[in-house]
């Protein structure tokens, strides 16, 4: 279902071995995922952490925090 989302995954550098296994239409799948894969992304992918630090979809108060955990990683 989501297979742009696997390709954009592989094109940032994420490995074909870590996406075996993830139905990405499954959220708990995906958040398992997540939460193996996104520190590694955002230490090597400076440009996708503020990408996600300059979201125009969070109010000013969830940015905040965003920006504070993304830093953090």
């Amino acid at each position: 279902m989501l297979a742009w989302l696997r390709e954009k995954l592989l094109k940032a550098g994420v490995s074909a071995k870590d996406l075996q296994g993830v139905d990405f239409s499954n959220k708990d799948s995906l958040n398992k995922l997540a939460q193996k894969i996104v520190p590694w992304l955002l230490k090597n992918n400076p440009q996708i952490a503020q990408q996600i630090k300059d979201s125009g979809w969070l109010d000013w108060k969830a940015k905040e925090e965003v920006a504070e955990i993304v830093d953090s990683i």
